[in-house]
């Protein structure tokens, strides 16, 4: 089963307050496609790591369509894969979820409307994941 869907919105904080400026999501979502394996998992994970026993997706491509950041996934027939299968077929809400590193700085006052938030200076994904 493969899906398209959004991750976010470029230059407008999230839930967690941070905020990806154009030119830095561009640079990180090249590195990240150019990767051999991009695989999520469904949940959570706390690691820096993908851990293929809990693997539910590949995803295919990430990229920036008008200001939001969208991605193609591929729902693997894993355990974990069938569990997300089953999640939308049964019209559940599942969401995509970057894990990534990343470094941040707060805007300055007069130089942004969101003076004094965070905003994201540079960034590695590890993956996306669904929950």
């Amino acid at each position: 089963m493969e899906i398209e869907c959004k991750i976010g919105e470029l230059d407008h904080p999230n839930n967690n307050g941070r905020i990806y400026p154009k030119d830095v999501l561009e640079k990180a979502i090249q590195n990240y496609n150019e990767k051999t394996y991009k695989f999520g998992e469904l949940g959570c994970p706390t690691t820096q790591n993908v851990e293929l026993q809990h693997v539910s997706h590949k995803i295919n491509e990430v990229k920036l369509k008008d200001n939001n950041i969208c991605a193609n996934i591929e729902l693997l027939d894993t355990p974990s894969g069938k569990i997300a299968q089953d999640i939308i077929k049964a019209r559940g809400n599942l969401h995509i979820q970057p894990r990534m590193l990343i470094n941040t700085e707060k805007a300055k006052s007069g130089t942004d409307e969101h003076t004094g938030q965070k905003v994201v200076i540079e960034m590695d994904v590890i993956s996306f994941d669904l929950v």
